[in-house]
This record gives structure tokens, C-alpha cells and sequence, in this order.
């Protein structure tokens, strides 16, 4: 909680360190190190300071109302997300529909032409498409899975 945690006195903000007692064990302090401070130099054990703000926490208490406001917010983008998620995943279908159509198109070129190079170039193609199109339904399906955890 360093740089968190000020003095009582001056309102500064307190360092931590390590003081070693006889044995070599160490103590965690706070200490007020801010200059023309009365407390300047004291040390308050890491575990009393600490100890206080644990029981600060304990003692907040969201009123009803202000949990209901929260709730609600909350509720409002969880409601946003899940349509945004809905309507990429409707957008991404209209995608690979027209992967389908497109890949369709050059597979009924290839059928139409006589010239190997230009059946060649299609069949590139097409390739190029089914990897867009597994690509997309990759996608897609990681998305389906976020819809359910929604």
C-alpha cells in the first residue's frame, strides 16, 4: 500500500521498508519521511496500518440504492455486449454465404474454361476463398461460445 498510505500528521504519503531486529528477522513499517513533519521518521507496523484498512473495508457498505444503480449499468453492457456479439456473428454468416457464392462461381469458370492456366488461377482462387471461409467459421464458432457464457 505504499505511496497509498499517508501521515497522520502531515498528510504526506509514507514509505515502507524492513527494519532487522536482534536475530536477523525482519519487520515490515510505514514510515513518514516528509521533513518538518512531527512524526518524521516513526515507524507504524505494516501489519497495524494494514490491519486498520482491512477493517475500513469490512465496515463498507454499498447502500440499496446505489447497488441497484450499479446493477443496472451492469446489466445495460452486458445487454450491449451480448447484441454486439450477436450482430457479428450475424454479420460473419452473411460472409461466408458470399465466400459460398463466390467460391461457387469460380468453380463453375473452371468447368466453362478450356486454358490450364486460366483453370490454374480459379483453382487458386478457390483455395484462397475455402481458407477465408474456414478462417471466418473459426471465427464464428468462438464467438457461438461466447454467446453461450453470455
Amino acid at each position: 500500500m505504499r505511496g497509498f498510505v499517508s501521515c497522520g500528521e502531515c498528510h504526506h504519503p509514507m514509505t515502507s521498508n524492513f527494519s532487522t531486529g536482534r536475530h536477523g528477522t525482519k519487520f515490515p513499517y510505514y514510515v513518514c519521511r516528509h521533513r518538518g513533519c512531527e512524526k518524521f521518521g516513526k515507524s507504524v507496523a505494516r501489519a497495524k496500518v494494514e490491519g486498520a484498512f482491512e477493517e475500513l473495508l469490512r465496515q463498507l457498505v454499498p447502500s440499496p440504492e446505489l447497488f441497484a444503480l450499479i446493477s443496472k449499468l451492469f446489466r445495460k453492457r452486458w445487454n450491449e455486449a451480448e447484441a454486439k456479439v450477436k450482430e457479428t456473428r450475424t454479420s460473419m454468416k452473411l460472409e461466408v454465404a458470399s465466400l459460398e457464392k463466390k467460391i461457387a462461381q469460380f468453380l463453375d469458370r473452371i468447368v466453362e474454361s478450356g486454358s490450364a492456366t486460366v483453370i490454374g488461377a480459379y483453382e487458386r482462387k478457390v483455395e484462397e476463398l475455402e481458407r477465408s471461409k474456414l478462417v471466418m467459421l473459426q471465427k464464428n464458432r468462438a464467438m457461438r461460445h461466447v454467446c453461450k457464457r453470455l
